[in-house]
């Protein structure tokens, strides 16, 4: 439920949350960025009582680079950001920055968005396997969704790849209901991976439930298996020995 130009938040989100309704965006209205209101404390303090209340709150409105550290101390569920990366002269290089700010900011809290993206706190095998399944696809020669060239890495606590799913780039033509299509035929087990988008899908290695070293392999094998039959060449080979490497297979 997204609140815009309404006087009683409060009151309209106790009735929503009594329905069921447990996610809210708290938006600043248009008419008062152009007015030059900036976010205050009044605001924090209406989207803490939110989350009192058991909401998950997302926030949106004239959200910017330079004023991401004034949400730092909140337990948000999702900062949308539009204008600023949409306006920009160079709106990768914003979108980069702003995906910089968000890891730098709430990756030193247990309650904040680098700790959302994941259901349940992950295990140093998780962790690990994750790794392994990033390094191993991209030796076969496949692309993340994020572009890592700055990324601090994966054993830094401000890693882009957030959680333990990795977002894949669909090679070639290729589109993902194709490549899931194709995993679904090897890897019978749900969660596992999935669509992100028309040109990504995803891989969870911790979705498999008997998570073991042998397993994360099996998933990459499946992976390489299904692209090489939709027609696509991956270095197979190559990927499982970059994630036997992380595991510590010898």
């Amino acid at each position: 439920m997204e609140f815009i130009g309404v006087r009683d938040i409060l009151v309209r989100a106790t009735e929503w949350r009594q329905i069921g309704v447990d996610r809210i965006v708290y938006h600043r209205e248009w008419d008062a960025m152009a007015a030059g209101r900036e976010w205050v404390e009044e605001d924090k303090n209406i989207i803490r009582k939110l989350i009192d209340m058991g909401h998950k709150v997302s926030v949106a409105g004239g959200i910017t680079v330079d004023n991401l550290p004034f949400f730092a101390d909140l337990p948000l569920s999702v900062v949308i950001c539009g204008r600023e990366i949409r306006e920009a002269a160079d709106p990768r290089a914003v979108a980069h920055q702003m995906r910089m700010g968000l890891a730098n900011l709430w990756s030193k809290s247990s309650t904040s968005i680098s700790s959302s993206r994941t259901t349940s706190p992950a295990s140093d095998f998780s962790n690990l396997a994750a790794k392994a399944i990033r390094w191993g696809v991209s030796e076969m020669g496949l692309s993340l969704v994020i572009d890592g060239r700055e990324c601090p890495g994966c054993d830094s606590p401000r890693r882009f790849c957030l959680g333990t799913q990795t977002d894949i780039q669909c090679p070639g033509n290729l589109r993902s209901d194709d490549v899931v299509r194709g995993l679904a035929q090897i890897v019978n087990v749900n969660g596992v991976f999935g669509r992100v988008s028309e040109n990504a899908f995803f891989l969870d290695p911790t979705q498999l439930g008997d998570l073991s070293r042998n397993r994360v392999i099996d998933l990459l094998n499946a992976t390489g298996t299904a692209l090489r039959n939709l027609g696509y060449p991956v270095d197979t080979n190559a990927g499982i020995k970059a994630a036997n490497q992380v595991l510590g297979i010898s």
